[in-house]
Protein backbone atom coordinates (compact mmCIF):
# COMPACT_ATOMS: atom_id res chain seq x y z
CA UNK A 1 0.00 0.00 0.00
CA UNK A 2 2.92 2.50 1.02
CA UNK A 3 4.27 2.10 -2.52
CA UNK A 4 1.37 3.66 -4.56
CA UNK A 5 -1.49 5.07 -2.13
CA UNK A 6 -3.73 4.14 -0.31
CA UNK A 7 -6.90 6.10 -3.10
CA UNK A 8 -5.13 2.92 -5.01
CA UNK A 9 -7.73 0.51 -2.56
CA UNK A 10 -10.58 2.53 -3.81
CA UNK A 11 -9.91 2.92 -7.55
CA UNK A 12 -10.33 -1.31 -7.72
CA UNK A 13 -12.73 -1.98 -5.22
CA UNK A 14 -14.89 0.34 -6.97
CA UNK A 15 -14.08 -1.52 -10.77
CA UNK A 16 -15.13 -4.65 -9.36
CA UNK A 17 -17.64 -4.49 -6.67
CA UNK A 18 -20.02 -3.32 -9.08
CA UNK A 19 -19.74 -6.24 -11.02
CA UNK A 20 -20.17 -8.52 -8.08
CA UNK A 21 -22.93 -6.58 -6.15
CA UNK A 22 -26.01 -9.19 -5.25
CA UNK A 23 -29.68 -8.70 -4.82
CA UNK A 24 -30.02 -9.51 -1.25
CA UNK A 25 -33.83 -9.35 -1.51
CA UNK A 26 -33.66 -10.72 -5.15
CA UNK A 27 -37.63 -11.81 -6.16
CA UNK A 28 -38.36 -12.50 -9.68
CA UNK A 29 -41.93 -11.89 -11.88
CA UNK A 30 -41.50 -12.85 -15.24
CA UNK A 31 -44.62 -12.82 -17.25
CA UNK A 32 -42.99 -14.21 -20.21
CA UNK A 33 -42.47 -17.49 -17.97
CA UNK A 34 -45.26 -19.37 -18.79
CA UNK A 35 -45.50 -20.40 -15.01
CA UNK A 36 -46.30 -17.08 -13.96
CA UNK A 37 -49.57 -15.23 -14.10
CA UNK A 38 -49.94 -11.93 -16.50
CA UNK A 39 -51.96 -10.22 -14.31
CA UNK A 40 -52.15 -6.25 -13.44
CA UNK A 41 -50.41 -5.01 -10.83
CA UNK A 42 -51.77 -1.90 -8.79
CA UNK A 43 -49.31 0.63 -6.72
CA UNK A 44 -49.56 -1.62 -3.53
CA UNK A 45 -47.17 -4.03 -4.46
CA UNK A 46 -43.80 -4.91 -2.09
CA UNK A 47 -41.67 -1.75 -1.35
CA UNK A 48 -39.79 -1.00 -4.60
CA UNK A 49 -36.09 -2.05 -2.44
CA UNK A 50 -37.31 -5.55 -2.64
CA UNK A 51 -35.64 -6.41 -5.55
CA UNK A 52 -38.15 -7.60 -7.58
CA UNK A 53 -37.81 -8.17 -10.88
CA UNK A 54 -40.70 -8.55 -13.74
CA UNK A 55 -39.68 -9.43 -16.80
CA UNK A 56 -36.00 -9.61 -18.38
CA UNK A 57 -36.73 -9.99 -21.95
CA UNK A 58 -40.17 -10.04 -23.33
CA UNK A 59 -41.23 -7.90 -26.49
CA UNK A 60 -44.67 -9.31 -25.61
CA UNK A 61 -45.26 -8.04 -22.13
CA UNK A 62 -48.02 -4.82 -22.82
CA UNK A 63 -46.26 -2.48 -20.21
CA UNK A 64 -49.95 -1.30 -19.01
CA UNK A 65 -50.17 -4.87 -17.33
CA UNK A 66 -47.00 -4.01 -14.88
CA UNK A 67 -46.58 -1.76 -11.81
CA UNK A 68 -44.45 1.24 -11.58
CA UNK A 69 -43.46 -0.18 -8.43
CA UNK A 70 -42.69 -3.27 -9.67
CA UNK A 71 -39.82 -1.69 -11.99
CA UNK A 72 -36.59 0.23 -11.70
CA UNK A 73 -37.09 3.60 -11.98
CA UNK A 74 -36.56 3.77 -15.88
CA UNK A 75 -38.09 0.41 -16.95
CA UNK A 76 -40.04 2.12 -19.40
CA UNK A 77 -40.35 -0.17 -22.38
CA UNK A 78 -42.88 -1.77 -24.19
CA UNK A 79 -40.09 -4.56 -25.24
CA UNK A 80 -38.90 -5.06 -21.48
CA UNK A 81 -40.47 -3.35 -18.51
CA UNK A 82 -36.86 -4.17 -16.54
CA UNK A 83 -34.97 -2.64 -19.81
CA UNK A 84 -35.04 0.94 -21.55
CA UNK A 85 -35.86 -0.68 -24.38
CA UNK A 86 -39.53 -0.54 -23.78
CA UNK A 87 -42.63 1.26 -23.02
CA UNK A 88 -43.18 3.13 -19.23
CA UNK A 89 -45.32 1.47 -17.72
CA UNK A 90 -46.50 5.04 -17.40
CA UNK A 91 -47.26 4.63 -21.09
CA UNK A 92 -49.85 2.66 -22.21
CA UNK A 93 -50.47 1.38 -25.44
CA UNK A 94 -52.15 2.94 -28.47
CA UNK A 95 -55.03 1.09 -29.50
CA UNK A 96 -56.12 2.34 -32.94
CA UNK A 97 -59.23 0.12 -32.97
CA UNK A 98 -60.73 2.41 -30.30
CA UNK A 99 -61.98 5.51 -31.10
CA UNK A 100 -64.08 6.12 -27.34
CA UNK A 101 -61.98 9.02 -25.43
CA UNK A 102 -59.44 7.13 -22.91
CA UNK A 103 -60.73 8.28 -19.08
CA UNK A 104 -58.92 10.67 -17.77
CA UNK A 105 -55.45 8.90 -16.01
CA UNK A 106 -55.21 9.89 -11.97
CA UNK A 107 -52.24 11.12 -10.45
CA UNK A 108 -50.07 8.48 -8.38
CA UNK A 109 -48.56 9.38 -5.55
CA UNK A 110 -46.53 6.43 -3.34
CA UNK A 111 -44.52 6.62 0.10
CA UNK A 112 -42.89 4.64 2.10
CA UNK A 113 -41.43 4.91 5.82
CA UNK A 114 -39.09 2.37 6.95
CA UNK A 115 -36.64 1.69 9.55
CA UNK A 116 -33.83 -0.60 9.85
CA UNK A 117 -31.38 -1.62 13.03
CA UNK A 118 -27.95 -4.04 12.25
CA UNK A 119 -26.53 -5.58 14.92
CA UNK A 120 -22.83 -7.14 14.16
CA UNK A 121 -22.78 -10.59 15.39
CA UNK A 122 -19.16 -10.35 17.27
CA UNK A 123 -16.67 -7.39 17.60
CA UNK A 124 -13.43 -8.69 16.14
CA UNK A 125 -11.71 -5.71 16.34
CA UNK A 126 -11.21 -2.15 17.55
CA UNK A 127 -13.13 0.52 15.89
CA UNK A 128 -15.77 -1.90 14.67
CA UNK A 129 -18.70 -0.68 13.79
CA UNK A 130 -21.28 -2.70 15.67
CA UNK A 131 -24.71 -1.10 15.83
CA UNK A 132 -26.44 0.87 12.83
CA UNK A 133 -29.97 3.02 12.67
CA UNK A 134 -30.87 3.87 9.28
CA UNK A 135 -34.35 5.42 8.52
CA UNK A 136 -35.88 6.26 5.20
CA UNK A 137 -38.87 8.09 3.87
CA UNK A 138 -39.31 7.89 0.19
CA UNK A 139 -41.97 9.64 -2.31
CA UNK A 140 -42.82 8.78 -5.31
CA UNK A 141 -45.44 10.71 -7.67
CA UNK A 142 -46.64 9.62 -11.08
CA UNK A 143 -48.69 12.73 -13.11
CA UNK A 144 -50.06 12.92 -16.68
CA UNK A 145 -49.35 15.95 -18.88
CA UNK A 146 -51.39 14.72 -22.43
CA UNK A 147 -49.45 12.60 -24.14
CA UNK A 148 -46.51 12.52 -21.28
CA UNK A 149 -45.93 11.29 -17.68
CA UNK A 150 -44.08 13.41 -15.24
CA UNK A 151 -42.50 11.52 -12.78
CA UNK A 152 -40.47 12.52 -9.31
CA UNK A 153 -39.19 10.56 -6.40
CA UNK A 154 -36.83 11.36 -3.35
CA UNK A 155 -35.62 9.99 -0.47
CA UNK A 156 -34.47 11.52 2.98
CA UNK A 157 -32.32 8.71 4.79
CA UNK A 158 -30.93 9.55 8.27
CA UNK A 159 -28.66 6.74 10.13
CA UNK A 160 -26.47 6.78 13.04
CA UNK A 161 -24.42 3.90 14.01
CA UNK A 162 -21.83 3.40 16.86
CA UNK A 163 -18.69 1.21 18.45
CA UNK A 164 -16.48 1.11 20.41
CA UNK A 165 -13.01 -1.12 21.88
CA UNK A 166 -13.59 -4.82 20.99
CA UNK A 167 -14.27 -5.27 25.21
CA UNK A 168 -17.77 -3.70 24.24
CA UNK A 169 -20.86 -5.16 24.31
CA UNK A 170 -22.12 -5.38 20.44
CA UNK A 171 -25.46 -3.59 21.65
CA UNK A 172 -23.62 -1.12 23.44
CA UNK A 173 -21.30 1.33 22.04
CA UNK A 174 -19.34 3.67 23.76
CA UNK A 175 -20.49 7.30 24.48
CA UNK A 176 -18.15 8.99 21.97
CA UNK A 177 -18.00 6.96 19.70
CA UNK A 178 -21.21 7.61 17.68
CA UNK A 179 -21.49 8.65 14.21
CA UNK A 180 -24.77 10.31 12.31
CA UNK A 181 -25.25 11.72 9.03
CA UNK A 182 -28.68 12.88 7.05
CA UNK A 183 -29.09 12.97 2.83
CA UNK A 184 -31.64 14.05 0.88
CA UNK A 185 -31.41 12.99 -2.70
CA UNK A 186 -33.31 13.59 -5.38
CA UNK A 187 -33.66 10.24 -7.53
CA UNK A 188 -36.38 9.86 -10.64
CA UNK A 189 -37.01 13.26 -12.10
CA UNK A 190 -38.16 12.68 -16.08
CA UNK A 191 -40.58 13.43 -18.47
CA UNK A 192 -41.79 9.96 -20.32
CA UNK A 193 -43.93 10.07 -23.61
CA UNK A 194 -44.58 8.51 -26.65
CA UNK A 195 -45.12 10.01 -30.21
CA UNK A 196 -46.07 7.39 -32.75
CA UNK A 197 -43.87 4.62 -32.84
CA UNK A 198 -40.89 6.40 -30.19
CA UNK A 199 -40.85 6.64 -27.08
CA UNK A 200 -38.88 9.10 -24.61
CA UNK A 201 -37.59 9.66 -21.48
CA UNK A 202 -35.92 13.10 -20.59
CA UNK A 203 -34.67 13.83 -17.39
CA UNK A 204 -33.16 11.91 -14.18
CA UNK A 205 -33.50 8.50 -14.78
CA UNK A 206 -31.76 4.97 -13.99
CA UNK A 207 -30.48 3.42 -17.76
CA UNK A 208 -30.63 -0.64 -17.49
CA UNK A 209 -28.86 -2.82 -19.88
CA UNK A 210 -28.57 -6.64 -20.35
CA UNK A 211 -30.99 -9.73 -19.35
CA UNK A 212 -29.17 -11.14 -16.21
CA UNK A 213 -30.81 -11.43 -12.74
CA UNK A 214 -28.11 -11.22 -10.26
CA UNK A 215 -24.37 -10.25 -11.40
CA UNK A 216 -25.55 -7.85 -14.42
CA UNK A 217 -22.33 -7.18 -16.00
CA UNK A 218 -24.26 -4.94 -18.94
CA UNK A 219 -26.15 -3.08 -16.34
CA UNK A 220 -22.89 -0.45 -16.35
CA UNK A 221 -24.19 2.73 -17.70
CA UNK A 222 -25.96 4.46 -14.13
CA UNK A 223 -23.46 4.72 -11.42
CA UNK A 224 -23.70 2.75 -8.15
CA UNK A 225 -24.01 3.65 -4.85
CA UNK A 226 -21.85 1.23 -2.59
CA UNK A 227 -21.53 2.75 1.08
CA UNK A 228 -23.88 0.15 2.06
CA UNK A 229 -21.92 -2.89 1.49
CA UNK A 230 -22.24 -5.53 -1.59
CA UNK A 231 -25.77 -7.11 -0.89
CA UNK A 232 -27.87 -4.13 -1.43
CA UNK A 233 -30.34 -4.52 -3.81
CA UNK A 234 -29.75 -3.45 -7.08
CA UNK A 235 -32.45 -0.83 -7.12
CA UNK A 236 -31.17 0.97 -4.16
CA UNK A 237 -27.51 1.01 -5.15
CA UNK A 238 -28.29 2.25 -8.63
CA UNK A 239 -28.09 6.06 -8.56
CA UNK A 240 -30.27 7.79 -11.40
CA UNK A 241 -28.67 10.14 -13.65
CA UNK A 242 -29.57 13.18 -16.02
CA UNK A 243 -29.92 11.39 -19.66
CA UNK A 244 -32.56 11.38 -22.68
CA UNK A 245 -33.68 8.16 -23.86
CA UNK A 246 -35.31 7.65 -27.30
CA UNK A 247 -36.02 4.43 -28.51
CA UNK A 248 -38.09 3.45 -31.94
CA UNK A 249 -39.92 0.37 -32.14
CA UNK A 250 -40.18 -1.61 -35.04
CA UNK A 251 -42.64 -4.76 -34.35
CA UNK A 252 -41.23 -7.35 -32.38
CA UNK A 253 -37.93 -5.31 -32.41
CA UNK A 254 -36.64 -1.90 -31.16
CA UNK A 255 -33.62 0.32 -31.30
CA UNK A 256 -33.27 2.49 -28.34
CA UNK A 257 -30.21 5.48 -28.00
CA UNK A 258 -29.08 6.73 -24.85
CA UNK A 259 -27.50 10.05 -24.02
CA UNK A 260 -25.58 11.23 -20.80
CA UNK A 261 -24.70 14.58 -21.05
CA UNK A 262 -22.50 14.61 -17.89
CA UNK A 263 -19.73 12.12 -15.69
CA UNK A 264 -21.34 11.24 -12.68
CA UNK A 265 -18.70 8.75 -10.02
CA UNK A 266 -19.67 5.97 -7.93
CA UNK A 267 -20.15 6.48 -4.30
CA UNK A 268 -18.05 4.86 -1.78
CA UNK A 269 -16.50 5.22 1.55
CA UNK A 270 -12.96 5.00 1.82
CA UNK A 271 -12.56 5.37 5.66
CA UNK A 272 -14.75 5.52 8.70
CA UNK A 273 -17.16 2.48 8.55
CA UNK A 274 -17.49 -1.02 8.02
CA UNK A 275 -17.83 -0.57 4.19
CA UNK A 276 -15.04 1.50 3.62
CA UNK A 277 -11.94 0.57 1.36
CA UNK A 278 -9.43 1.38 3.99
CA UNK A 279 -10.49 0.24 7.30
CA UNK A 280 -8.58 -0.78 10.64
CA UNK A 281 -8.36 -5.27 10.46
CA UNK A 282 -7.88 -4.39 6.82
CA UNK A 283 -5.77 -7.18 5.28
CA UNK A 284 -4.35 -4.51 2.67
CA UNK A 285 -1.10 -3.93 4.24
CA UNK A 286 -0.86 -0.46 6.01
CA UNK A 287 -4.77 0.52 5.22
CA UNK A 288 -5.72 -0.02 8.64
CA UNK A 289 -2.85 2.00 10.30
CA UNK A 290 -4.01 4.50 6.91
CA UNK A 291 -7.49 4.61 8.26
CA UNK A 292 -6.62 4.78 11.70
CA UNK A 293 -4.82 8.21 10.85
CA UNK A 294 -7.64 9.40 8.68
CA UNK A 295 -10.03 8.89 11.45
CA UNK A 296 -7.96 10.81 13.87
CA UNK A 297 -7.38 14.01 11.77
CA UNK A 298 -10.76 14.26 10.23
CA UNK A 299 -13.82 14.67 12.12
CA UNK A 300 -16.85 12.28 11.18
CA UNK A 301 -19.16 15.64 11.03
CA UNK A 302 -17.48 15.93 8.15
CA UNK A 303 -16.15 12.87 6.35
CA UNK A 304 -19.56 13.31 3.73
CA UNK A 305 -17.04 16.39 2.33
CA UNK A 306 -13.85 15.12 2.53
CA UNK A 307 -13.83 11.59 1.16
CA UNK A 308 -15.01 12.87 -2.24
CA UNK A 309 -11.82 15.07 -2.27
CA UNK A 310 -9.42 12.60 -1.03
CA UNK A 311 -10.95 10.02 -4.11
CA UNK A 312 -10.82 11.88 -7.14
CA UNK A 313 -8.47 14.92 -7.77
CA UNK A 314 -10.07 15.88 -10.79
CA UNK A 315 -13.05 14.56 -12.85
CA UNK A 316 -14.17 15.24 -16.49
CA UNK A 317 -16.10 18.33 -16.33
CA UNK A 318 -19.88 19.12 -17.42
CA UNK A 319 -19.16 19.88 -21.39
CA UNK A 320 -20.35 18.40 -23.83
CA UNK A 321 -17.33 16.98 -24.93
CA UNK A 322 -17.48 14.59 -22.17
CA UNK A 323 -20.93 13.39 -22.50
CA UNK A 324 -21.44 9.32 -23.31
CA UNK A 325 -23.98 7.95 -25.57
CA UNK A 326 -24.56 4.52 -27.00
CA UNK A 327 -27.19 2.19 -28.75
CA UNK A 328 -28.87 -0.86 -28.31
CA UNK A 329 -31.05 -3.03 -30.27
CA UNK A 330 -33.21 -5.64 -29.31
CA UNK A 331 -35.81 -8.09 -30.57
CA UNK A 332 -37.47 -11.67 -30.19
CA UNK A 333 -37.23 -14.42 -32.91
CA UNK A 334 -38.98 -17.56 -32.36
CA UNK A 335 -38.80 -17.14 -28.63
CA UNK A 336 -35.54 -15.81 -28.39
CA UNK A 337 -35.53 -12.74 -27.02
CA UNK A 338 -31.94 -10.80 -27.97
CA UNK A 339 -30.10 -7.64 -27.13
CA UNK A 340 -27.07 -6.29 -28.72
CA UNK A 341 -25.66 -3.06 -27.58
CA UNK A 342 -22.55 -0.53 -27.43
CA UNK A 343 -21.74 2.21 -25.37
CA UNK A 344 -18.76 5.02 -25.36
CA UNK A 345 -18.95 6.47 -21.82
CA UNK A 346 -16.05 6.43 -18.64
CA UNK A 347 -14.32 3.81 -16.80
CA UNK A 348 -15.58 5.06 -13.45
CA UNK A 349 -12.81 3.58 -12.00
CA UNK A 350 -9.94 6.37 -11.58
CA UNK A 351 -6.32 6.12 -12.64
CA UNK A 352 -4.01 6.70 -9.91
CA UNK A 353 -0.48 8.24 -10.21
CA UNK A 354 1.02 8.68 -6.83
CA UNK A 355 4.69 10.04 -6.89
CA UNK A 356 7.02 7.40 -5.62
CA UNK A 357 8.41 9.61 -2.38
CA UNK A 358 5.24 8.88 -0.97
CA UNK A 359 6.32 5.68 -0.40
CA UNK A 360 8.39 6.13 2.93
CA UNK A 361 6.06 8.79 4.40
CA UNK A 362 3.19 6.47 3.89
CA UNK A 363 5.15 3.42 5.75
CA UNK A 364 5.78 5.68 8.14
CA UNK A 365 2.02 6.76 9.29
CA UNK A 366 0.89 3.07 8.53
CA UNK A 367 3.29 2.17 11.04
CA UNK A 368 2.56 4.57 13.37
CA UNK A 369 -0.84 4.84 13.07
CA UNK A 370 -1.48 3.80 17.03
CA UNK A 371 0.50 6.99 17.80
CA UNK A 372 -1.14 8.93 15.58
CA UNK A 373 -4.56 8.26 17.36
CA UNK A 374 -3.53 7.99 20.83
CA UNK A 375 -1.17 11.42 20.54
CA UNK A 376 -1.74 12.93 16.48
CA UNK A 377 1.06 15.55 17.94
CA UNK A 378 3.74 13.01 18.73
CA UNK A 379 3.02 11.36 15.21
CA UNK A 380 3.39 14.96 13.27
CA UNK A 381 6.26 15.69 15.56
CA UNK A 382 7.79 12.45 13.63
CA UNK A 383 7.26 13.40 10.18
CA UNK A 384 8.16 17.10 10.55
CA UNK A 385 11.53 16.46 8.97
CA UNK A 386 10.35 15.62 5.51
CA UNK A 387 13.61 16.47 4.23
CA UNK A 388 15.23 13.69 5.96
CA UNK A 389 11.93 11.10 5.85
CA UNK A 390 11.08 11.62 2.14
CA UNK A 391 13.65 13.30 0.28
CA UNK A 392 12.45 12.47 -3.28
CA UNK A 393 8.87 13.86 -1.77
CA UNK A 394 10.83 17.10 -0.77
CA UNK A 395 12.50 17.74 -3.29
CA UNK A 396 9.42 17.45 -5.59
CA UNK A 397 7.17 19.97 -3.80
CA UNK A 398 10.27 22.33 -4.27
CA UNK A 399 10.16 21.79 -7.87
CA UNK A 400 6.26 22.29 -8.10
CA UNK A 401 5.43 18.45 -9.56
CA UNK A 402 2.16 16.36 -9.37
CA UNK A 403 2.70 14.40 -6.02
CA UNK A 404 -1.46 13.12 -6.64
CA UNK A 405 -3.26 12.65 -9.41
CA UNK A 406 -6.59 10.75 -10.11
CA UNK A 407 -7.84 11.03 -13.88
CA UNK A 408 -10.81 9.03 -15.64
CA UNK A 409 -10.40 7.73 -18.88
CA UNK A 410 -12.47 7.03 -22.02
CA UNK A 411 -14.28 3.38 -22.56
CA UNK A 412 -15.96 1.57 -25.07
CA UNK A 413 -18.73 -1.24 -24.03
CA UNK A 414 -19.94 -4.06 -26.34
CA UNK A 415 -22.87 -5.98 -24.88
CA UNK A 416 -24.31 -8.91 -25.74
CA UNK A 417 -27.55 -10.89 -24.36
CA UNK A 418 -30.19 -13.10 -24.51
CA UNK A 419 -32.91 -15.11 -22.89
CA UNK A 420 -35.10 -18.53 -23.76
CA UNK A 421 -37.92 -20.00 -21.80
CA UNK A 422 -38.32 -23.32 -22.13
CA UNK A 423 -41.58 -24.22 -20.34
CA UNK A 424 -40.96 -22.69 -16.64
CA UNK A 425 -37.17 -22.66 -16.81
CA UNK A 426 -35.29 -19.35 -18.31
CA UNK A 427 -32.06 -19.40 -19.47
CA UNK A 428 -30.56 -15.88 -19.24
CA UNK A 429 -26.45 -15.39 -21.10
CA UNK A 430 -25.16 -12.01 -21.09
CA UNK A 431 -21.26 -11.05 -22.53
CA UNK A 432 -19.78 -7.45 -21.93
CA UNK A 433 -16.26 -6.16 -23.60
CA UNK A 434 -14.83 -3.36 -21.89
CA UNK A 435 -11.85 -2.12 -24.15
CA UNK A 436 -10.00 -0.68 -22.33
CA UNK A 437 -10.67 -0.81 -18.25
CA UNK A 438 -8.86 0.24 -15.33
CA UNK A 439 -7.71 -2.47 -12.53
CA UNK A 440 -5.00 -1.91 -9.96
CA UNK A 441 -2.39 -4.84 -9.53
CA UNK A 442 -0.64 -6.47 -6.76
CA UNK A 443 1.84 -3.95 -7.29
CA UNK A 444 -0.67 -1.40 -6.79
CA UNK A 445 -0.33 0.49 -10.47
CA UNK A 446 -3.16 1.46 -12.54
CA UNK A 447 -2.57 -0.97 -15.63
CA UNK A 448 -5.26 -0.14 -18.78
CA UNK A 449 -6.16 -3.59 -20.43
CA UNK A 450 -9.32 -5.01 -22.27
CA UNK A 451 -11.64 -7.14 -20.18
CA UNK A 452 -14.32 -9.59 -20.40
CA UNK A 453 -16.94 -10.13 -18.04
CA UNK A 454 -19.86 -12.85 -19.10
CA UNK A 455 -22.70 -14.58 -17.11
CA UNK A 456 -24.78 -17.69 -17.69
CA UNK A 457 -27.81 -18.42 -15.67
CA UNK A 458 -30.92 -20.56 -15.19
CA UNK A 459 -34.28 -19.48 -13.39
CA UNK A 460 -37.36 -21.43 -12.29
CA UNK A 461 -40.65 -19.52 -11.55
CA UNK A 462 -43.95 -21.23 -9.94
CA UNK A 463 -47.28 -19.51 -10.73
CA UNK A 464 -48.03 -16.72 -8.98
CA UNK A 465 -44.33 -16.05 -7.71
CA UNK A 466 -44.53 -18.41 -4.66
CA UNK A 467 -41.17 -20.16 -5.76
CA UNK A 468 -38.80 -18.49 -6.95
CA UNK A 469 -35.00 -19.69 -8.27
CA UNK A 470 -31.97 -18.54 -9.71
CA UNK A 471 -28.64 -19.96 -10.42
CA UNK A 472 -25.82 -18.26 -12.86
CA UNK A 473 -22.09 -18.54 -13.14
CA UNK A 474 -19.96 -15.74 -13.71
CA UNK A 475 -16.24 -15.12 -15.49
CA UNK A 476 -14.34 -12.04 -15.36
CA UNK A 477 -10.98 -12.27 -17.92
CA UNK A 478 -8.71 -9.26 -17.56
CA UNK A 479 -6.22 -9.75 -20.02
CA UNK A 480 -3.04 -9.51 -19.01
CA UNK A 481 0.34 -11.22 -19.35
CA UNK A 482 -0.18 -14.13 -16.83
CA UNK A 483 2.28 -13.15 -14.08
CA UNK A 484 0.32 -10.13 -13.44
CA UNK A 485 -1.58 -10.15 -10.53
CA UNK A 486 -4.49 -7.93 -10.02
CA UNK A 487 -5.51 -7.17 -6.45
CA UNK A 488 -8.37 -8.98 -4.31
CA UNK A 489 -9.56 -10.99 -7.61
CA UNK A 490 -6.99 -12.05 -9.51
CA UNK A 491 -6.68 -11.46 -13.16
CA UNK A 492 -9.07 -14.31 -13.78
CA UNK A 493 -11.83 -14.90 -11.56
CA UNK A 494 -15.54 -16.41 -11.69
CA UNK A 495 -18.22 -17.90 -9.15
CA UNK A 496 -21.89 -19.12 -8.91
CA UNK A 497 -24.33 -16.54 -7.65
CA UNK A 498 -28.12 -17.63 -6.54
CA UNK A 499 -31.20 -16.29 -5.67
CA UNK A 500 -34.29 -18.15 -3.91
CA UNK A 501 -37.09 -16.47 -2.75
CA UNK A 502 -40.25 -18.95 -1.63
CA UNK A 503 -43.74 -17.59 -0.57
CA UNK A 504 -45.87 -19.49 2.09
CA UNK A 505 -48.67 -18.18 0.77
CA UNK A 506 -49.91 -17.61 -2.78
CA UNK A 507 -49.35 -14.29 -4.53
CA UNK A 508 -52.31 -12.39 -4.99
CA UNK A 509 -52.80 -10.63 -8.54
CA UNK A 510 -53.12 -7.01 -6.70
CA UNK A 511 -51.07 -7.25 -3.55
CA UNK A 512 -49.27 -9.68 -1.21
CA UNK A 513 -52.12 -11.38 1.08
CA UNK A 514 -52.22 -10.42 4.82
CA UNK A 515 -50.10 -12.94 6.96
CA UNK A 516 -47.79 -14.05 3.48
CA UNK A 517 -44.98 -15.23 4.90
CA UNK A 518 -41.84 -15.29 2.86
CA UNK A 519 -38.27 -16.86 2.60
CA UNK A 520 -35.20 -15.53 0.79
CA UNK A 521 -31.69 -16.16 0.27
CA UNK A 522 -28.79 -14.63 -1.36
CA UNK A 523 -25.50 -15.76 -2.06
CA UNK A 524 -22.12 -15.65 -3.71
CA UNK A 525 -19.14 -17.90 -4.05
CA UNK A 526 -16.05 -16.09 -5.71
CA UNK A 527 -12.99 -18.19 -6.98
CA UNK A 528 -9.75 -17.63 -6.49
CA UNK A 529 -10.15 -16.95 -2.73
CA UNK A 530 -12.66 -18.98 -1.86
CA UNK A 531 -14.99 -16.42 -0.69
CA UNK A 532 -18.92 -16.67 0.03
CA UNK A 533 -21.18 -14.12 1.20
CA UNK A 534 -24.56 -15.42 2.07
CA UNK A 535 -28.13 -13.39 3.14
CA UNK A 536 -31.03 -14.92 4.08
CA UNK A 537 -33.91 -13.17 4.73
CA UNK A 538 -37.54 -13.79 6.84
CA UNK A 539 -40.39 -11.20 5.74
CA UNK A 540 -43.90 -10.92 6.85
CA UNK A 541 -46.59 -9.28 5.37
CA UNK A 542 -48.61 -7.57 8.63
CA UNK A 543 -51.22 -5.86 6.57
CA UNK A 544 -51.29 -4.58 2.95
CA UNK A 545 -49.02 -1.55 3.89
CA UNK A 546 -47.18 -3.11 6.56
CA UNK A 547 -44.55 -5.73 6.57
CA UNK A 548 -41.15 -6.73 8.98
CA UNK A 549 -38.40 -8.41 7.78
CA UNK A 550 -35.53 -10.10 9.73
CA UNK A 551 -32.33 -10.88 7.47
CA UNK A 552 -28.53 -11.71 8.29
CA UNK A 553 -25.61 -11.38 6.28
CA UNK A 554 -22.69 -13.91 6.57
CA UNK A 555 -18.94 -13.68 4.99
CA UNK A 556 -16.04 -15.63 4.99
CA UNK A 557 -12.88 -16.26 3.21
CA UNK A 558 -11.95 -19.83 3.57
CA UNK A 559 -8.64 -19.16 1.50
CA UNK A 560 -5.68 -17.62 3.56
CA UNK A 561 -2.68 -17.79 1.26
CA UNK A 562 -4.02 -13.97 -0.39
CA UNK A 563 -5.82 -11.14 0.72
CA UNK A 564 -9.31 -11.64 -1.50
CA UNK A 565 -12.37 -9.39 -1.46
CA UNK A 566 -13.55 -12.40 1.52
CA UNK A 567 -10.55 -11.03 3.48
CA UNK A 568 -12.03 -7.21 3.29
CA UNK A 569 -15.20 -7.81 4.55
CA UNK A 570 -15.40 -11.18 6.16
CA UNK A 571 -16.08 -9.19 9.82
CA UNK A 572 -18.93 -7.18 8.56
CA UNK A 573 -21.51 -10.49 9.90
CA UNK A 574 -24.60 -8.90 11.00
CA UNK A 575 -28.48 -9.20 11.93
CA UNK A 576 -30.77 -7.03 11.17
CA UNK A 577 -34.32 -6.38 11.62
CA UNK A 578 -36.53 -3.69 9.11
CA UNK A 579 -39.87 -2.52 9.29
CA UNK A 580 -41.67 -1.20 6.44
CA UNK A 581 -44.97 0.92 5.73
CA UNK A 582 -46.45 1.75 2.06
CA UNK A 583 -48.89 4.24 1.29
Amino acid sequence: MARRGAISWAALAVALFVCTSTDAQETILDPENPGVRNESQNEQTPPSNSGLIMDPENPGVRAETQSEQRQPSNSGLIMDPENPGSLPPEMPRERAANTTPAPARPTIFRGELSSESSVDFAHERTDEETLRIVKEMSARIRHPLGSWNFVAEGRLSWWMSGGGAADRSVLAPERDRWEADVEAELRDFYLAGRAGDWLFVAGQQAIVWGSSDIMRPADFISPRDLRRGLLQGADDARIPIPALSATRILGDSAIQGVLVPFFYAHRFDIYGSDNALLRPGSPLGVAGGIATSLRALIDPSIDGLVQPAIAQTERPAPLPKNASAGLRFTTSLRGLDLGIGYFYGWDRTPVVDVHPGFRPLLDTVGDAAGLLSSDPAALLSLIGDLEVLAPDLYRAIEDGETLYRTSYERQHAVEVDFTRYFGPIGVRAESVLFAPQTAITDDLESIRRPALFSTLGLSHEGRGGDVVFVIEGFYRHHFVSSDTELTLFGPRHGGVATALRWSLATVNARRLRVGDLSVELAAVYMAPGDDLLVAPMLRFAISESLSVSAAATITASLDRSRATLGDLVEDNDAFSFRLEHVF
